[in-house]
């Protein structure tokens, strides 16, 4: 065989030099949203359909490309309330999928053996296995009833009329076992005895599946870097991912997620999923008194010329999480297809926040789309991420005028 001419030589060398940039990590930039290994991830909604083992349920994958993971995951209700945390191990370049209608339904999570590599954990990290009563408190929570029997009347979400768990999860890297989660105060305490990680070594994704519909929704779970060393992500004041936890004193190190969104929307297939920072620690709370709603700044529906409405009181997005629109409430389209503008800033009643901290808050939007809005018979869903019209190290809360003065 004859040596390779220039040709085959630059074709070889491309492949190569693609095949190494496929391998290597993504390089991250702090206060973006990066597809990278990251300290923490956020799979922004989850759903569990609790009164058929065909309904709809949601699929969290983790990885570990980099190298082996010990990761605490936390499950939030949609109003924000922590009520189930647990480890995991991951070894390196290893996965683990969950399925968390077994977590709702039996209480049971596996993991990985860490051989005694993590302080707490032991020789095996124990399985997550929860009592009859545990699981049906947790099941109360993600839907909004009563959390027991004892007349207290006391829920940790929003009660939907359904028997369906709704909420979010957060996943981090950590140190050592410690029967802690986010809202603990030592979590992200400084010194040895920190238990939350700065390493980025971590990537997620996540799928909603409709299995009687034949239906999946999914997406890459949101990446959250840790900077311990830079000035937007430790500087006390300044907001963080977990800021709202510890009295926006940056201990967490994560990078904070942007205010302002841009969504295209065809209005009879779309939909959004839409995750808000309260911006304050939530708990548990007399179900006749929630959480009072998350205002927004300012939504603003443009059709394809340009025109513009003002669909901010048509548009509530009260809830710490929700979805709207594509097999979901119906979303309040002012025209057949456009865009979103959403202005997600807002400041909690009642709350002194630090000067760094008012105004701005986080916020995730994801786009859901229907076959419906190409006049399909709506059999295939699409989600994708909305576009970030600012940074969360760096957010802009500055409000569209529009015809006649209004904003």
């Amino acid at each position: 065989m004859g040596r390779p001419n220039s040709l085959a030589r630059g074709a070889i060398a491309a492949a190569v030099a693609l095949l190494a940039s496929a391998q290597a990590p993504a390089r991250a930039v702090v206060g973006t949203l990066d597809a990278t290994p990251a300290a923490t991830i956020l799979v922004p909604y989850v759903e569990v359909d609790l009164t058929s083992p065909l309904g709809t349920t949601t699929l969290v994958t983790l990885e570990a490309p980099l190298g082996a993971a010990l990761v605490h995951a936390t499950l939030w209700t949609d109003l924000g309330v922590p009520v189930l945390g647990f480890d995991l191990f991951l070894p390196a370049h290893g996965s683990q999928t969950l399925n968390l209608r077994d977590v709702l339904t039996t209480g049971a999570t596996s993991s990985a053996t860490p051989n005694g590599a993590y302080a707490g954990c032991g020789a095996a990290i124990p399985p997550l296995v929860l009592d009859a009563p545990a699981v049906a408190r947790l099941r109360a929570a993600l839907t909004g009833q009563p959390l027991d029997a004892s007349g207290a009347a006391t829920c940790a979400g929003a009660a939907h009329g359904d028997q369906v768990a709704r909420g979010y999860l957060t996943v981090d890297v950590v140190t050592r076992c410690a029967g802690l989660g986010p809202a603990d105060a030592d979590y992200f305490a400084g010194g040895a005895g920190r238990v939350a990680s700065d390493e980025n070594l971590l990537v997620g994704s996540f799928q909603i599946l409709d299995p009687s519909q034949n239906l999946a929704l999914g997406d890459r779970a949101v990446a959250l870097e840790a900077d311990p060393s830079g000035a937007r992500t430790r500087e006390a004041g300044r907001p963080t991912f977990y800021g709202a936890l510890s009295g926006f004193a940056a201990a967490d190190h994560r990078e904070p997620l942007p205010t302002r969104w841009s969504a295209p929307f065809v209005a009879a297939g779309t939909g959004l999923v839409v995750w808000r920072d309260p911006k304050t620690p939530r708990a548990p709370f007399p179900c006749a008194t929630p959480p009072d709603p998350l205002p927004a700044e300012q939504i603003v529906a443009f059709d394809l010329a340009g025109g513009a409405a003002d669909v901010t009181s048509a548009l509530p997005l009260p809830l710490v999480t929700q979805r709207l629109g594509a097999g979901a409430p119906a979303l309040p389209f002012p025209w057949r297809a456009g865009w979103l503008s959403l202005a997600l800033g807002h400041d909690p009643a009642g709350v002194t926040l630090p000067a760094g901290a008012r105004g701005a808050a986080q916020a995730y939007v994801l786009v859901v789309g229907s076959g419906t809005a190409c006049g399909g018979e709506g059999r295939f869903l699409t989600g994708y991420a909305a576009t970030p019209l600012d940074s969360g190290t760096a957010p802009d809360r500055t409000l569209l005028a529009l015809p006649g003065g209004g904003r």
